[in-house]
């Protein structure tokens, strides 16, 4: 037996807590009646219920307590494993890390935008399979294909620039890396790159790639970030003061937006490219192509089934509640 919410079962704390209420009650009211007087006169004055009666009453708040609890907790038993069926696409999303990401032309800067569409994308997608590329110099996969997007999120949390050690923007590499994610010998899914990118500094034979993602019919979806105007690159020196990135002449470097090796790579492997600034995040522009590619049923893997076995709890545990309510005190018959 398991339970669906084991932490619900922290409610049983109430039942020692009942008992002490219970002690310190009793022990309150014996030491009342010691200093009103003799027991036995108070008892013929005021009849009480009885002891057993109001152990019995405890007894039932007690168990009433125990069964509520666990029926909270909803207590499952296994019955078999079955294979789950899923249907949807799936999507590699090649993520720039590099030190032009830290630009702010883009609130609050183009990475944390970034990181904050890919989450909003999410939520957007149900059934796709999603896996996660970061890049800058390189390239190296954060996560493989999965229908996990809680655990897609919590990395996406954790990215942050120079998380991989060699600089540059290197877009063949996340290509590359991007298409390795699929399966060479299953073509029946349909598949995507979503690149998210300055696109500036590219590095390697983007041609290449290009032509690599369309014999494996995979389409890339180019989210341009950043404005072609130029924004210099803030970055925090060990003082914990702002500067900017400069070259070795001492003049401030400017990053801009390279919006066309972007829509070279979107138009040629026949998907889209879409820029990222100001008020436009592009979201709901690649939910809608990605939800136009044809869906195929996959195998999500195999599952246990269980069974709900609170009503066993449940309903005890409306009785001893029953019980203890309508038993009220029973008062001792004066002699």
């Amino acid at each position: 037996m398991r339970f669906a919410y084991p932490e619900l079962r922290l409610l049983l704390l109430a039942v020692p807590m009942l008992l002490v209420l219970y002690w310190w009650a009793r022990a309150r009211r014996r030491r009342y009646q010691a200093e009103l007087g003799e027991a036995r006169l108070l008892s013929g004055l005021a009849p009480q219920a009885s002891g057993a009666w109001k152990a019995l009453r405890r007894v039932s708040m007690l168990l009433a307590v125990v069964f509520l609890s666990l029926a909270a907790a909803r207590p499952q038993v296994s019955m078999d494993w079955v294979n789950v069926e899923q249907s949807g696409i799936d999507l590699v999303i090649a993520l720039d890390i590099s030190a032009s990401m830290s630009a702010e032309d883009v609130a609050p800067n183009r990475l944390a935008r970034a990181k904050q569409d890919i989450k909003d994308l999410l939520s957007e997608l149900s059934g796709d399979r999603v896996a996660l590329v970061v890049f800058s110099g390189e390239a190296a996969v954060q996560s493989p294909l999965t229908v996990d997007y809680s655990a897609i999120r919590l990395l996406i949390d954790a990215v942050e620039p120079g998380m991989l050690p060699r600089p540059g923007t290197a877009l063949s590499a996340a290509l590359d890396k991007g298409l390795s994610c699929f399966d060479p010998e299953d073509r029946s899914q349909a598949r995507a790159i979503m690149l998210i990118t300055d696109g500036e500094g590219h590095e390697g034979d983007v041609d290449a790639s290009i032509s690599a993602l369309r014999a494996a019919e995979v389409r890339a979806y180019a989210l341009g970030i950043g404005r072609v105007t130029g924004e210099p690159i803030p970055v925090l020196d060990d003082a914990g003061t702002v500067t900017y990135k400069a070259d070795r002449e001492g003049k401030v470097v400017m990053t801009r937006l390279d919006e066309t090796t972007l829509q070279k790579i979107a138009i040629e492997t026949g998907g889209a490219y879409i820029p990222v600034g100001g008020g436009s995040t592009g979201i709901d522009h690649i939910a809608t192509l990605l939800g136009g590619l044809e869906e195929k049923a996959f195998e999500a893997g195999m599952y246990k089934l269980y069974e709900d076995r609170f009503v066993y709890f449940l309903v005890p545990g409306l009785g001893f509640l029953l019980l203890e309510f309508f038993m009220g005190d029973r008062r001792r018959r004066r002699p």
